[in-house]
């Protein structure tokens, strides 16, 4: 099988899960890049902080509390993409291409792939924390305004600063994987693209006592622009619980993070539940009525795309375009229109696009124990009561309350665990 991978780079999470799309509600503090409220607190006592509220609280529609339902200690930064063709999202990107063996015994390199991966920006997100966990990723060769794989196994993604300069990721922020292909045959080539994300933890190190150990140089500690010295941590990826605890304990000693093993890995998954993916943009622009505007089409909710590259178009960048979102709210993603007044900001989807709605109502129905962190054996029916016209007000009332708990309290979950994430986009031929 002849494959390719790229990586979108390492994105940080910000410290705040606003509610709506409006930044300008986000904490000074959080904008600046410093510690937001309940940055001091552990993962479970930030849980405890918000256990005792109603279920109202978690609804959309609860403007008291719009403000507070949804911060979190999140510190999730996109790394950058990789193609291997894999992806790394924080701040950096990357593509790569991975060797085969054919039944012939022969390895497959880059080179018999019929086709490169290109990317075209002018830099690398987080290029020095990417290196650090994903080796494999290189430069590509330059051409003109591309980044080309031109026989490497992998090539970091890269962005253009003036369009998209964000380090933090946090609920309702998203953007684009700068993808092309670019066939070496004037044959058409058909190639399949597959997106996982990959997430990582910022763990403190710990002496043998169970004391927090700080970054030194030279013998002094490392003291950060408000003169606080810096805690030494380990950028360690969540992969399944007993390879994380093994890995933290060897790493950093700290046996309290090992010992929640499974709550990282419960985390990693409501993030690969949250982020979508999509072949299409929609429409926000000034000129169209806000009733009609509305974010993507085309949603990826398999995580696989084919795509077909058009005959004649040898040596030719061909882009193929794929957009990613954190859904911020359920109400954006979920309700088949606005009828109820619960949805706040516009919807990921047109609300007149049927099609794509029932591939998300499928969507959220066979991964809602990744989607939702309440999720029992009410949550098919209460999926199926929100995402339908015709369900009656007190039904709706009570199954949209209990989804949005479940979608927000999944958020924190993120928020208070992971730290960097990585979209990995592995690219075959097809």
């Amino acid at each position: 099988m002849n494959e390719a991978k790229f990586n979108n780079g390492l994105f940080p999470f910000d410290d705040f899960h606003g509610t709506d799309d409006n930044t300008s509600s986000l904490p000074a503090a959080d904008v600046a890049g410093n510690e937001a409220p309940y940055s001091s607190m552990s993962p479970d006592e930030f849980e405890r902080s918000i256990s005792g509220r109603n279920d109202g609280d978690d609804a959309e529609n609860d403007n008291g509390s719009k403000n507070n339902r949804r911060i979190s200690l999140v510190k999730l930064v996109a790394i950058t993409l990789v193609v291997v063709f894999a992806i790394l999202f924080s701040t950096f990107s990357w593509f790569t291409m991975n060797r085969e063996t054919e039944n012939n015994g022969m390895a497959m390199t880059a080179t018999d792939l019929p086709f490169e991966i290109a990317t075209i920006g002018n830099a690398v997100r987080n290029d020095s924390l990417l290196e650090s966990v994903r080796t494999e990723y290189v430069d590509g060769t330059v051409s003109g305004n591309y980044h080309i794989t031109s026989g490497t196994e992998s090539i970091k993604l890269r962005y253009d600063t003036s369009l998209s300069d964000s380090a933090e990721v946090r609920p309702g922020i998203g953007d684009t994987l700068r993808l092309y292909i670019v066939p070496k045959t004037n044959s058409a080539v058909n190639v399949r693209i597959t997106l996982n994300i990959s997430a990582f933890v910022s763990v403190s190190k710990m002496d043998q006592n169970g004391n927090i150990l700080y970054k030194t140089e030279n013998g002094q500690q490392v003291l950060d622009t408000n003169g606080n010295p810096i805690v030494d941590t380990e950028l360690i990826e969540v992969t399944n619980a007993a390879d994380f605890a093994s890995e933290v304990r060897s790493k950093t000693n700290n046996n309290g993070v090992a010992a929640d093993a499974s709550n990282y890995v419960k985390a990693a998954d409501y993030l690969r539940g949250h982020i979508l993916f999509f072949g299409g943009e929609g429409d926000t622009s000034e000129s169209t009525p806000e009733a009609q505007r509305y974010y993507y089409t085309t949603p990826y909710t398999s995580g696989v795309i084919d795509a077909a590259i058009p005959a004649n178009k040898l040596n030719t960048p061909v882009p193929v375009p794929i957009y990613w979102m954190w859904i911020n709210t359920l109400g954006q993603i979920a309700l088949p229109d606005n009828s109820s007044q619960q949805r706040r900001g516009y919807p990921i989807l047109a609300d007149s696009n049927t099609d794509d709605k029932a591939i998300i109502k499928t969507y959220l129905i066979d991964n809602r124990a990744n989607i939702f962190a309440n999720n029992d054996s009410n949550t098919v029916d209460y999926i199926n009561a929100v995402t339908s016209t015709n369900t009656t007000p007190e039904t709706f009332s009570t199954a949209f309350s209990a989804l949005s708990k479940g979608y927000n309290r999944a958020d924190n979950y993120i928020g208070t665990r992971i730290a960097y994430f990585i979209i990995e986009v592995t690219i075959e031929q097809g």
